[in-house]
């Protein structure tokens, strides 16, 4: 089945905005994997690399972590979810992504019309709003985007030993989508691999921010 994306115009913002509108459970669950998932990647990144370890002489351990100001959605949207329950932020963000999850299948299945943005963000059409316009894609690819350069992929390693958060493999991202190469891996064991998907993937012109088969 085809995806369908309507452009939603709402007061007296701009030209609108695209939205997909999800038609099979299938759909708002490959939403979630591959939009969805690569905004929780962004956002566990952005934690990681927001966290410093400073000295403490008055600890036991001589050390205590300090966590900067969060930038991204999810990062954001985990704060105060951690704040309320305490424990691991890597705990916080794997129950909140679980509960999203379950949300958005529940929401479809009761028959609600879902539109979702190219994001985390799940809307309903309201008074006022106005669909402005609408087209159908053979991927999951939002009317809104383009094609890449190489120069626009930027590559990440997690690892951080004092939140006990080790990571060896490489990712490759082109804005704040994953690159999956052509064996549908999306982590190598080294950056040159990686570098090597992000090649392949723009020279075959797969379509900007995601890879579908």
């Amino acid at each position: 089945m085809d995806y369908r994306f309507v452009k939603i115009k709402r007061g007296s913002e701009g030209n609108g905005t695209w939205y997909f509108n999800p038609r099979t459970e299938e759909q708002v669950i490959e939403h979630f994997k591959t939009v969805v998932g690569s905004e929780i990647r962004d956002g566990v990144d952005d934690y990681i690399k927001g966290c410093v370890t400073v000295k403490d002489k008055s600890k036991q351990d001589g050390k205590w972590i300090y966590h900067a100001h969060q930038t991204t959605p999810w990062a954001r949207a985990v704060e105060p979810y951690w704040h309320l329950n305490g424990g691991m932020w890597i705990e916080s963000s794997i129950k909140l992504e679980n509960e999203l999850y379950q949300q958005r299948v529940n929401s479809f299945r009761s028959g609600k019309d879902m539109y979702l943005d190219n994001g985390v963000v799940e809307t309903r059409l309201v008074d006022g709003d106005e669909i402005v316009e609408e087209k159908f894609e053979k991927k999951l690819v939002y009317p809104e985007e383009t094609h890449v350069r190489i120069e626009d992929v930027r590559y990440m390693q997690w690892n951080m030993p004092d939140l006990n958060i080790k990571g060896t493999h490489w990712y490759a991202k082109i804005g704040k989508k994953d690159i999956v190469d052509k064996d549908g891996n999306m982590k190598w064991d080294t950056k040159e691999e990686a570098e090597i998907a992000a090649k392949w993937f723009i020279e075959n012109k797969i379509s900007y921010k995601r890879y579908n088969e």
